[in-house]
Parts: C-alpha cells; structure tokens; sequence
C-alpha cells in the first residue's frame, strides 16, 4: 500500500490519497472486479474502468495472466487506475 502526502508546508503534510495493489481474481458479467485483499480478504465492489486500461485489464485476464491492479482511494472513493501482470 502507497500513501501520497501533499506538503503543504515543513511541519504539516497532507495526505490525500492511498494506492493499493491488490490481485485480480475474478471479472464478473456485470464488470465488477473480485479482488484478493493483502489480508486475505476479497473485494467484489469495484468496477473495471469503461477506458483503454479498463480494456487492458479485461484482455489480460482473459488470457489467463496473473493480474494487480491499482485501486485509488480518496475521499471515501475508491477506483481502479491501472493495471500491471505479475511476473513469473
């Protein structure tokens, strides 16, 4: 997990945004991703992005690579960004 801080000034940043990378392992019918969680958890409550990574990802699943993907959270949202296959 990545955490973005904005400094605002020498004694006090700001953290504004949380990056985790967990794994895909599933992409529903309805587009809903199923993610493993680094505590061993799933995550089934995030879509995959209508937009070329969103395109990238569904192919690469689709071919059988193993998948992480980036999810972004700020201000109570959260959003897949990105995507990177798992190296062997």
């Amino acid at each position: 997990m990545f955490l973005r801080c904005l400094v605002l000034s020498t004694r006090y940043p700001l953290c504004f945004s949380w990056c985790n990378v967990p794994k895909l392992l599933n992409i529903d019918d309805d587009g809903f991703a199923s993610l493993l969680q680094s505590d061993g958890s799933t995550k089934d409550d995030l879509k995959v992005p209508e937009n070329e990574e969103g395109e990238k990802i569904r192919a690469d699943f689709s071919a059988g690579k193993d998948v992480l993907v980036a999810v972004l959270s700020a201000m109570g949202t959260q959003c897949i960004m990105g995507s990177k296959e798992v190296n062997k």
